[in-house]
């Protein structure tokens, strides 16, 4: 096969997952937004932003890709959007946050030659936790899947992991918006990808419970 005509079968194979991806990141949106319209006396919700800042441990690790062990340089903060979803049990709360994220980092072939990557995913935090006035004491589990790895190079393949964090936390509710301190670390990947992190999240509730 000719190289352009292999590249062109791999960029669309690329741009065919993209839209798949997304598609299931819709769908499970629409989902978690009719659960919740329907009862949404028992629930409060809304959208919400975060910022994840990694405490890479080690600061890079391994990926395998086209047969060939790369490594992955991270260093760089995560933008996160989503919507949460609580529902409050008197002093005890459950908490669901499907997000989307994606982040830069820095991948390097076994000759060592850098490139520019972008890497992003879904993740789905379940959370429990205690109400204290207006604070709250948190803490669960974040299953997540980058599904999405833009090299700018479409003769390479996507990289694709899962992976489990799990999550303690503080978090203040302030008039209609509710702000959040988290530490991730990694409980469980399918790959030697495994980082921790701290995450800030503040979001607006459209309702209460």
């Amino acid at each position: 096969m000719r190289p352009v005509m292999r590249e062109g079968i791999l960029f669309l194979e690329k741009e065919k997952n993209k839209l798949m991806n997304m598609k299931k990141l819709s769908l499970l949106l629409s989902l978690c937004t009719i659960m919740v319209t329907s009862h949404a006396q028992l629930f409060t919700f809304g959208p919400k932003l975060g910022l994840n800042l990694p405490l890479y441990s080690p600061k890079s690790f391994e990926y395998s890709m086209n047969g060939d062990e790369y490594t992955i340089d991270g260093g760089g903060s995560t933008l996160q959007l989503g919507i949460f979803i609580i529902r409050d049990f008197s002093d005890l709360f459950l908490q669901i946050d499907p997000t989307y994220f994606t982040c830069k980092v820095k991948l390097k072939d076994p000759s060592g030659v850098a490139t520019d990557a972008k890497m992003s995913g879904v993740n789905v935090p379940v959370i429990v936790g205690k109400k204290i006035n207006m604070f709250r004491v948190l803490a669960g589990g974040s299953p997540y899947l980058v599904f999405e790895g833009d090299l700018n190079r479409p003769e390479d393949e996507i990289m694709n992991y899962m992976a489990v964090d799990y999550l303690l936390g503080v978090g203040v509710d302030i008039s209609s918006f509710i702000m959040n301190a988290r530490f991730s670390a990694p409980a469980w990947s399918d790959t030697k990808v495994k980082t921790s992190q701290i995450i800030f999240t503040v979001g607006f509730k459209l309702n209460k419970q």
